[in-house]
């Protein structure tokens, strides 16, 4: 009996955790998305403020 709540307990542990994984990769890649645009205008900018081209990029 032991041996099959381990069993279950584990199926049901995988299962929850298969279901929630892909649930965080949406949010975290728009984060991401976000910050990289917000970088590469900055940066940009910064690089024609400070050499007056954007000649290195």
């Amino acid at each position: 009996m032991q041996l099959h709540n381990n069993k279950l307990t584990f199926y049901i542990f995988a299962a929850a955790l298969g279901f929630t994984w892909l649930a965080t990769v949406p949010p975290i890649i728009g984060s991401n998305h976000q910050v990289g645009g917000f970088l590469g205008a900055w940066l940009g900018g910064l690089a024609m403020e400070q050499k007056g081209s954007y000649m290195w990029m």
